[in-house]
């Protein structure tokens, strides 16, 4: 059952309204307080404010992804606004166009729950996305203030372990010493993770404003964004990715376009696949990069390398325009048919 009135966020587009109908049931019954649209907007009211008030209150977000979905602003914005308040997202698969949306990869590293309508297993799946959401963070590996803070509760008792252990060895006229001691050493555990906790935050801004920037077409600010999030965090893969990405897209598209835009593409892009080996926008984005740079050998082991991952890709790679190039070369035939 989901913790006791747990407060949760439903975000979808319109078009997925049946499936978001199917959720909020399953969540209310189970004894979640659900805020969506639909049931929660007080007639009269201001639209608007009741959405972030209620984005505020929420302790966790469910966002339905599909092809609506990426059409969808207010989807966009609300889980840009998600992300900024630290919210634990969970993201729902609803069809097999979901992961082909711009906010998937905000979203790749929280471990999304695919569901059908119509599939026999709808209610498991109904059931799998109640069970993530009674722990208390759907996606822990995207919560950095649940891991900073066990960070410092793990810290904190090695370090009074250590003062007993010293303490029973140390004259009695010696504690308000080691209380002083043990206190000094807290205060700069406390200092260090909430330094790095406050880096994490600002990166995650830089990264969701240079996302707003790209929107824009002003690849060149997005970039300066992206490279700003990086500093934070160098080891975002995330980051690495957009900023391979922007700068592929400057070099085909901007005239602010500079000489070495595809190969630092290249070099962010190479970055991100060496920090999350199963991040699939990595491989993908860098396929292009190196087709752009001639180098086609070493694209058609990026599709494959995409594949591996994700077979479902096959698919979104076939609809993929910026790919009709590559059906000159016949192993790119074999692994994406028409």
């Amino acid at each position: 059952m989901v913790a006791a009135m747990r407060r949760v966020f439903l975000s979808f587009a319109p078009e997925d309204r049946a499936a978001a109908q199917l959720v909020e049931k399953r969540l209310t019954t189970a004894g979640a307080r659900v805020f969506s649209d639909e049931s929660s907007i007080v007639a009269g009211g201001d639209w608007t404010k009741q959405l972030e008030d209620s984005l505020a209150e929420s302790d966790s977000v469910v966002v339905l992804l599909s092809n609506s979905s990426r059409r969808s602003s207010w989807v966009a914005s609300e889980v840009q606004a998600a992300l900024e308040r630290k919210r634990a997202v969970l993201p729902v698969l609803l069809d097999s166009e979901a992961r082909d949306n711009w906010l998937w990869p905000l979203l790749a590293e929280r471990q999304g729950i695919e569901m059908k309508l119509g599939s026999p297993d709808l209610g498991r799946q109904l059931d799998a996305i109640t069970e993530r959401l009674r722990l208390d963070d759907p996606s822990p590996s995207a919560s950095p203030t649940r891991n900073y803070v066990v960070a410092i509760l793990v810290l904190s008792v090695l370090i009074l372990s250590t003062a007993v252990m010293y303490w029973s060895q140390w004259p009695m006229a010696q504690p308000h010493e080691m209380d002083r001691k043990i206190e000094a050493e807290l205060q700069r555990v406390r200092a260090e993770e909430a330094d790095r906790l406050k880096r994490q935050v600002d990166a995650e801004r830089a990264l969701a404003e240079g996302v707003r920037l790209v929107e824009q077409g002003k690849l060149s600010e997005a970039i300066s964004q992206y490279e700003e999030s990086i500093r934070l965090n160098p080891e975002s893969a995330v980051a690495h990715e957009y900023l391979g990405y922007a700068r592929l897209r400057r070099a085909q598209i901007d005239r602010d376009a500079r000489p070495d835009d595809v190969q630092k593409a290249i070099e962010a892009l190479e970055r991100a696949a060496s920090l999350d080996q199963k991040y699939v926008w990595a491989p993908y984005n860098l396929s292009l990069a190196y087709w752009q740079a001639g180098r086609k050998n070493d694209a058609i082991a990026q599709i494959r390398r995409v594949l591996e991952i994700d077979p479902n890709f096959v698919s979104i790679i076939s609809k993929d325009r910026q790919f009709m190039k590559f059906r000159q070369s016949r192993d790119f035939r074999e692994m994406i048919p028409r």
